[in-house]
């Protein structure tokens, strides 16, 4: 049975995607050549057209110099995801999920996401997250707590490919000097978040607790991981020394 509300049309989605693109690039797509690449008549083409002008705001303008379409503002871009009902339900799911993993913003940004997607979803299939919550029962142990900006420090470097300077404490010792890391991976084991990470003065790949680390801040230092780094391989190999370092 065919779903029923906006999303339901995944090749009209596509199509969209696809004509956003070619504008977006500056191809300077027209009618004729879309249908051509979307194998569509012409007058799909102008109808998905007028779709992305008139429900989306899409700022399409015609240049007859280049014989195609443009957009007048260089930062539009679509306004939804093509998610549907069963999809909106395993984001609340995995939601719940990560809020097991205390002490991270997590669960906390995946709720928020989940909350915008609902606000875009037709009524038929738009569910608040309160439901999931009632349908899913979890329950795990307590989670030691990791300071937010850490969390986010870490996260930016890993994403932008950053070194990240960072003061490490042991338990029962204060912070010590700053320190240079290149994040490779977060690590979730036992009850603590860690980020598996080289340490740049010794030459090393270690593994942080993310609850022991201070003043994480992003340098302007880029970095690259190792094509053949493997963490799965990294931690079989070194299984014995990393735990008795931790």
């Amino acid at each position: 049975m065919a779903r029923s509300g906006a999303f339901k049309d995944r090749p009209l989605w596509r199509r969209l995607q696809t004509i956003h693109h070619a504008i977006k690039e500056r191809k300077f797509p027209n009618a004729s050549s879309l249908a051509a690449e979307l194998d569509v008549s012409s007058k799909t083409v102008q109808r998905d057209l007028d779709y992305l002008r008139d429900e989306l705001e899409a700022p399409i303008e015609f240049d007859r110099l280049e014989n195609g379409y443009l957009y007048s503002r260089a930062d539009y871009v679509l306004p939804f995801l093509p998610v549907d009902g069963k999809d909106l339900f395993s984001i609340g799911v995995a939601a719940q999920f990560l809020e097991l993993f205390g002490g991270t913003p997590l669960a906390r940004d995946l709720k928020d996401c989940y909350s915008r997607l609902a606000h875009l979803m037709p009524p038929a299939v738009r569910m608040r997250p309160e439901i999931v919550m009632e349908k899913l029962a979890l329950r795990a142990t307590a989670f030691r707590p990791v300071r937010e900006a850490t969390w986010e420090a870490v996260s930016e470097s890993l994403q932008r490919g950053l070194s990240l300077s960072i003061r490490y404490h042991r338990p029962g010792e204060s912070p010590g000097e700053p320190r240079l890391i290149r994040p490779y991976a977060f690590v979730l084991s036992g009850r603590d978040w860690m980020v598996l990470a080289e340490d740049q003065v010794a030459g090393q790949v270690k593994l942080f607790y993310l609850a022991r680390i201070e003043g994480a801040k992003s340098t302007a230092e880029r970095y690259t991981i190792p094509r053949d780094f493997d963490a799965a391989k990294f931690f079989r190999q070194n299984e014995a020394e990393l735990g008795a370092a931790l």
